[in-house]
């Protein structure tokens, strides 16, 4: 199987994933991955050391997207949202969202939905 990695909001609503391979598989009429997968996951993998491969980023955060809506709806779409902000963010503004230290802090608003709609997950 492939490695454990987890990734922690500023928020403190940790995910934990398995990497895996590398391969993902996909069928006929998949749409593919989320653009806010796709783009949050390219900002974390230029500015962190937290994923061996951007697309190892993408299919935890996809995995992660279906076990939020099986929790309920709006906690997928908040985490989407989420991924939609961190990827509209420099390496600098990603770093303040990992350890906010000051309010406000970017995608401040997404992780507050986040929070809300995601309680108890």
């Amino acid at each position: 199987m492939g490695e454990t990695t987890g990734s922690t909001s500023s928020i403190g609503v940790s995910i934990s994933t398995t990497e895996g391979t590398g391969s993902s598989t996909s069928t006929a009429g998949d749409p593919g991955p989320t653009a806010a997968c796709v783009d949050g996951c390219s900002v974390e993998f230029a500015c962190t050391d937290d994923w061996r491969s951007e697309s190892a980023c993408v299919d935890a955060c996809e995995a992660n997207l279906v076990k939020a809506a099986e929790f309920e709806r709006a906690c997928a779409a908040a985490w989407e949202d989420l991924h939609a902000c961190l990827g509209t963010l420099t390496c600098q503004q990603l770093a303040q969202w990992m350890r906010p230290m000051r309010f406000p802090y970017p995608c401040l608003s997404e992780d507050e939905v986040l929070m809300f709609e995601c309680a108890g997950q």
